[in-house]
């Protein structure tokens, strides 16, 4: 099955970091999130709006909740913010 990838818009991003309980402001995330405990392999949940698709460990990426890969959708309603290092975790695991 061949899926697409595409650049996320920053409604999506913002989308994401809501669902995971951050705050948007001046139009971009603000504050801290936390990751989805489920899927967390860190020492702390938090996420820090600011390292957005850095290397740090509060860094954190969007993910989708199915996987594209599952038949998932590049839509709003399937994305959360995680961490970048528990997202590579997951895969394509649901």
């Amino acid at each position: 099955m061949k899926f697409e990838r595409r650049n996320l818009s920053q409604y999506d991003i913002n989308s994401a970091w809501k669902k995971s309980g951050g705050l948007i402001f001046d139009s971009k995330p603000y504050g801290i999130a936390y990751c989805p405990k489920q899927w967390c392999k860190m020492t702390s949940a938090v996420m820090d709006a600011a390292s957005y698709g850095n290397h740090s460990d509060a860094s954190w990426v969007v993910d989708h909740i199915v996987p594209l890969a599952q038949g998932g959708a590049n839509d709003y309603y399937n994305y959360q913010a995680m961490h970048n290092y528990c997202n590579s975790c997951k895969g394509d695991a649901r």
